[in-house]
This record gives C-alpha cells, sequence and structure tokens, in this order.
C-alpha cells in the first residue's frame, strides 16, 4: 500500500468521487485528505494517473512543519 495524500484547496467532488470509488481507506481532515492505495490493483493505479498532479506522497519518516525527513 501507498500513503498519498491531497490538500483540501485541490480537492474537487468528483475527486472524492473518484476516491470513494476505489473502497481504499481514506482519513479526512480539515486541511487534507490521506488515502492508501494498492499499486497492485488496477483501479487504483487508474486513479492514481488520473490525479497524480494533485497528490502527494506521505512518508512516515517526515515532518510537516519542518519540512525534514529523519
Amino acid at each position: 500500500m501507498a500513503h498519498y495524500g491531497t490538500y483540501t484547496h485541490d480537492i474537487t467532488a468528483q475527486f472524492l468521487k473518484d476516491l470513494r470509488a476505489t473502497g481504499c481507506d481514506i482519513d479526512m481532515h480539515l486541511n487534507r485528505t490521506r488515502f492508501w492505495l494498492d499499486p497492485s490493483l488496477e483501479h487504483h493505479v487508474e486513479f492514481y494517473l488520473k490525479y497524480s498532479h494533485i497528490m502527494h506522497a506521505v512518508h512516515p519518516d517526515e515532518d510537516l512543519a519542518l519540512g525534514v525527513r529523519w
């Protein structure tokens, strides 16, 4: 599973509809939405290809406040 996020100001109604249709785990926050895509599933790859321009990879070892990884 790959962990991704999208900032709220980039999200459209169609994005949310398509995201829900993937059936992936979704974690919605005020400023961002995080979700997990499985690259072995064709419909997850199609979603990634359609929306990769607004998606950001989420790394568990990254401090978003400082913008650094350790």
